[in-house]
């Protein structure tokens, strides 16, 4: 497995200096935002050759920037006019992917609608997705849908669902176990066992809740974030779950850095400190697979 930094953790670097800090924390490269207006960021209009240098300067750093991360979410429309950007959008992500040498792209479950909405909003996201996906596919790129608040995919069910009906096997799921419990949906291990054999990327952050807080991703007094192994995400099982399924892909670390810099320690001693209780909990559970095949 390989091990990246997420760059909304690094907001005041930019890329080239990311690559530098993920080198020195010994991980294996960077999960790249790509959105406007944010410094360590590609931006989702950049040109190819952009891309090209980004990933030569990684490889200068024997690095990988491994997965890309836009924040388009107008794949579920009413309008055509903007289905179509959105299309357009994810089909350039997926071409800065490939300069990058990324092999994956986050895709958001479009945007949020009532519940009584969710049936016909989601054929209209499939739709989006199913004109992405053979393209992407021909590059050798994953589609990866996250589990994430304000989008259609804001439970394990819904996510599974949504990559059900695209149907693609190059379409799979980033699997985020810290949203799902921070937001009150499936918890583990039941977002786990639902999604299981979709998983192609696994975002990894930590929360210390509240006690007896309503836990609802608006409401960021029901949480704190905190480096990995301090907070109440039950990593050390998630990971064992992992390995007993055969999961070798990648893990972002996705340190809030950018959101909630109040509450976190630097970020050079945050992801340092979850860097090394992740090794130790991926090393556990590979001992734990051993002696169940003994």
């Amino acid at each position: 497995m390989r091990l990246l930094l997420h760059t909304m953790a690094t907001p005041e670097l930019d890329p080239i200096e990311a690559l530098d800090l993920a080198k020195d924390l010994t991980l294996d490269g960077l999960d790249l935002i790509c959105q406007a207006g944010y410094r360590c960021a590609i931006a989702p209009d950049a040109p190819l050759e952009t891309a090209r240098e980004l990933r030569t300067e990684a490889e200068r750093r024997g690095l990988v920037i491994a997965a890309l991360t836009p924040y388009e979410k107008r794949f579920n429309s009413l309008l055509a006019s903007e289905r179509e950007a959105a299309v357009a959008s994810l089909i350039h992500a997926v071409d800065l992917a490939e300069a990058l040498g990324a092999a994956s792209v986050r895709v958001f479950g479009g945007a949020e609608v009532p519940d009584d909405e969710w049936g016909s909003a989601t054929g209209r996201l499939v739709e989006s997705l199913k004109r992405v996906a053979p393209y992407a596919a021909e590059r050798r790129i994953g589609l990866n849908i996250e589990n994430h608040d304000g989008t259609m995919a804001d439970t394990a069910t819904r996510t599974y669902e949504i990559r059900r009906r695209v149907g693609e096997s190059n379409v799979g799921i980033v699997y985020d176990p810290a949203n799902l419990i921070r937001d009150g949906k499936e918890g583990f291990p039941e977002s786990f066992d639902i999604q299981a054999d979709a998983i192609r990327l696994v975002h990894v952050k930590d929360y210390s809740f509240v006690p007896g807080s309503l836990r609802r991703g608006v409401d960021e007094n029901s949480r704190r974030s905190v480096p990995v192994g301090r907070g109440d995400v039950p990593w050390r099982e998630i990971f064992k779950a992992l390995g007993a399924q055969g999961y070798d892909g990648d893990i972002t670390f996705e340190y809030e850095m950018r959101w909630v810099p109040e509450q976190l320690p630097p970020t050079r001693i945050g992801v340092a400190e979850s860097r090394d209780f992740v090794r130790r909990a991926l090393l556990d559970a590979a001992k734990g697979s051993v002696r169940r095949e003994i």
